[in-house]
């Protein structure tokens, strides 16, 4: 039998569905999750992607501050980035899948 604790994620979507908000002219996308328990619960992920810039991850505690920032071209290098900041800070929020 396992001790690892699970955690929950809701995925925060438009009202017509579909897993990210993309403007006119999908330049730029953006799409949020939020851990639902655990000890990190109420933590929101923000991911970020804009033609320019490329992509960056947020990680915003319960207080609304921005705790961590990930940048990458591609979206696994910003989630890296993300994780390894994290956990530099000795925080395991992001350690389930945010895809």
């Amino acid at each position: 039998m396992s001790n690892v604790a699970t955690y929950g994620w809701e995925s925060l979507a438009p009202p017509e569905g579909g897993r990210r908000l993309i403007d006119h002219d999908e330049r730029h996308q953006i799409s949020a999750k939020v851990r639902t328990n655990g000890a990190y619960k109420g933590w929101l992920f923000i991911k970020i992607w804009s033609e320019q810039s490329g992509w960056s991850h947020l990680a915003v505690d319960p207080t609304h501050t921005i705790v961590a920032q990930g940048y990458g071209e591609k979206e696994k290098e910003s989630y890296s980035d993300l994780r390894r900041i994290l956990g530099h800070k000795g925080i395991g929020a992001a350690r389930a899948d945010l895809s």
